[in-house]
């Protein structure tokens, strides 16, 4: 029996000799010894959500299966016969899913087991040569995460500075929504995704928007008096759960607020007194109401128009606290302590803004003083 050096997959080839009757040697069969001292190579491991290929990930919603995936294992003095799979709670264990006989061809496998919400889970593949020589890698855990975000809130707002949930919009083209406390304690916010519902139908949907993400504004929508918009906003967790939240709604109103009076208090165009000034004036809006007035007293000697009260530029604010709005406000303004010039004349301009914020100006009649 002779031994003849072969190449690495097989360390060496044994030929059976025959002595034949006329005293040669011949060759009677051969056969293929294995010397292997080594374990297989291996390659990696991933913790696999299917259908998603060649992708580690950290989190999962599944509760009653796990899937690993792997590859570039490799043999390079005998070769691969099997691979062997478990699942643990800690790595290299196997106290969840026993370790599990699979072919060399096969790279994935996907076991059922009751897991356990907020643990971590490891697979771990055994690699295991012709010689039963074997080598192992555990894969970086993935751990369950099985509720969805928590919810937080979204509002409706009529601008891009708005902070407060609003009932009406004035807007024609431009819908605002903010939202915040979104969460998710266990895996994470991955990002949010929304859709504008406007009557009912959706009519535009946005993906992907940025976990640290807070407001939303699109300009595109055509918005028609009296539409009523509606924005949904889905929390998406990094196991794939998903929270949806819809927003109240607001109201779009394109019309101004009627003006239904402005006058001198005491309806009469002149007065003695120098020391006070009233006036009184009604607006309505039948559709968001009013919400605010900013008025001006101003003052008109000759040609000259100049502002008295108040010190802003901009008026006194005047806010309507009923909610809901009152459609009609009647509001009475009394300035005392005053020093009034004789022969000037003096009036009232109020903006009157609606729910949507339109807004109106109108001016009283004037009082002149005598």
């Amino acid at each position: 029996m002779l031994a003849k050096q072969m190449n690495m997959r097989f360390a060496a080839q044994l030929l059976f000799l025959v002595l034949g009757a006329s005293g040669g040697l011949f060759v009677a069969g051969y056969t293929h010894v294995y010397v292997d001292s080594t374990p297989p190579i291996t390659g990696w491991v991933k913790d696999y959500i299917p259908p998603f290929w060649r992708q580690d990930n950290s989190f999962q919603m599944s509760t009653s299966q796990i899937c690993a995936e792997w590859n570039n294992f490799y043999d390079s003095e005998s070769y691969i016969t099997s691979y062997r799979v478990g699942v643990g709670t800690t790595p290299g264990a196997n106290d969840t899913v026993e370790f599990e006989r699979h072919s060399s061809n096969t790279k994935w496998s996907c076991m059922y087991a009751a897991l356990q919400h907020n643990v971590t889970y490891f697979s771990t593949v055994v690699a295991v040569n012709l010689l039963n020589l074997s080598s192992s890698l555990t894969s970086n855990g993935i751990l369950v995460d099985s509720t969805p975000p928590v919810a937080g809130i979204i509002i409706d707002t009529n601008s891009a500075s708005g902070v407060q949930d609003e009932n009406y919009t004035g807007q024609q083209a431009s819908i605002y929504a903010r939202w915040k406390d979104f969460d998710d304690p266990e895996s994470g916010i991955k990002d949010f995704s929304l859709d504008v519902i406007i009557n009912g139908r959706t009519t535009l949907s946005k993906t992907k928007i940025s976990a640290h993400a807070g407001d939303f504004a699109d300009h595109t929508s055509s918005l028609r008096h009296n539409d009523f918009v509606v924005v949904e906003l889905h929390a998406h967790n990094r196991a794939g759960g998903t929270t949806s939240v819809r927003s109240n709604g607001i109201r779009v109103d394109h019309t101004l607020p009627v003006m239904l009076e402005i006058k001198p208090a005491n309806g009469t165009t002149t007065q003695q007194r120098r020391d006070v000034l009233d006036f009184v004036w009604k607006f309505k809006d039948p559709e968001s109401g009013i919400d605010e007035f900013r008025v001006t007293v101003m003052k008109q000697y000759s040609l000259y128009k100049t502002r008295i009260w108040p010190a802003s530029r901009y008026g006194s604010a005047i806010f309507v606290n009923e909610r809901p709005r009152p459609s009609t406000v009647e509001h009475q303004l009394h300035l005392q302590n005053l020093t009034l010039q004789r022969g000037a004349s003096y009036f009232v301009r109020v903006l009157a803004l609606n729910g949507a914020r339109l807004g109106i100006t109108r001016e009283s009649t004037k009082v002149k003083i005598l």
